[in-house]
Formats: C-alpha cells, structure tokens, sequence
C-alpha cells in the first residue's frame, strides 16, 4: 500500500477487537483484524467518530479533574473512538442475514462509522481486497463513489449479488473488468498463473 499510495498517506492501522469465536489451545485467540487506512494526498477529510461516555466516567464527573477536562467538561458528543478499539460486535450468528460466509467478512455497520469519518458524500472509496464488498456496499448505502479490487471471481460474484440484493436496481451501475466475455478470454484466463499477484 506504501508503493501505491505513498508511505506519507498512510494515516492509521485501525484495530477492530471482537469477542466470540473459540479459545485456541496452542496459540492466543485470535480477536481482532487490522484495516490499513490511507489517503490519496495529505489533503484529506476526517470527522471524529464518538462513542457515549461510559456510567464510571459519568459518574466520576471528569469535570473535577484539574486542567483541560476541568475548563471544558464532558463533551456533549461523547468520547472520541480511538484506532485499536472499535466497539463494533463480529457477525457471529450464521443466520445473520449479513453474512456471506466470507472468512474475514466485517459488519457493515464497521465499516460505514470509518467511511463516515473519513469521506464526504461523492468521495471516492477504494478497496483494494474488497472480498465479499462490505466497504463497497457501506460506500453504496452512504452515496461514494467506489472502487473494489479482488483477484477471485467468487468474491466478484458475491460483491454483484449483494449489491443486487440490498439496492436491486437502485445501485450505481458498475463495470466488472478482467471478467471473461467470451470463449477466448475465458482460455487465456485459464492460461494465466493463478498465483501470480500473491
């Protein structure tokens, strides 16, 4: 991502931390994913995400604490979302009506609060593994412009069902490229190193 965007643009490593899942018995369990988030150039748009504040800092009332929280009190928004806790749940259930089976699917809901924070409405979202299109349906929903990367037809397909299935004939019409049209193309495809781009 640094030989594409720039090591300049990288603008955070954003932990989401989940609870759910098994405990492994050889190895730690494995309770968060790592979204990489850039920008195109240093000019850029971010709006804060807020959560509201917990009973225990309400109830300690942060406005007795000497200095910068004394002046200005609690903020009416809440408390900042910090990058390494998103308080977001995993889509555990398997008849969640969200979930496509995809291994690293993300909720929705995950990805539309980071789009929100770092996109205007017409922005241009990227995704360069895009999987099963999480981001570019939380982009879709929330009026970007996307871009969705994948290297497997599978999550190609996914991303066109879902799109289909949650705004019918109401989403931007799209173009899928590298997707044979025909016999030739389907052959050369078959030709080619799947392994090449990993």
């Amino acid at each position: 991502m640094d030989t594409i965007f720039g090591f300049r643009n990288y603008r955070n490593e954003i932990v989401w931390c989940y609870a759910g899942g098994g405990i492994p018995k050889k190895d730690f369990p494995r309770k968060h994913d790592i979204l990489l988030r850039y920008t195109k150039t240093d000019k850029y748009f971010y709006k804060p995400i807020y959560r509201p504040y917990t009973k225990g800092t309400l109830q300690r009332g942060r406005t007795k604490i000497k200095g910068k929280y004394a002046e200005q009190g609690l903020r009416k928004e809440g408390t900042p979302v910090n990058d390494w806790r998103i308080d977001v749940p995993k889509l555990t259930s398997p008849t969640d009506p969200e979930k496509l089976g995809y291994p690293t699917q993300k909720p929705e809901s995950l990805l539309e609060r980071i789009i929100k924070s770092s996109s205007e409405e017409g922005d241009l979202v990227l995704d360069p593994f895009c999987g099963c299109g999480t981001t570019i349906a939380a982009s879709e929903f929330l009026n970007r412009r996307w871009i969705g990367i994948d290297i497997t037809h599978l999550a190609i397909n996914l991303l066109t069902g879902r799109l289909k299935q949650r705004f019918g004939d109401h989403h931007t019409p799209f173009e899928v490229l590298g997707d044979p049209k025909d016999i030739h193309s389907a052959e050369a495809l078959a030709l080619t190193d799947r392994y090449q781009f990993q």
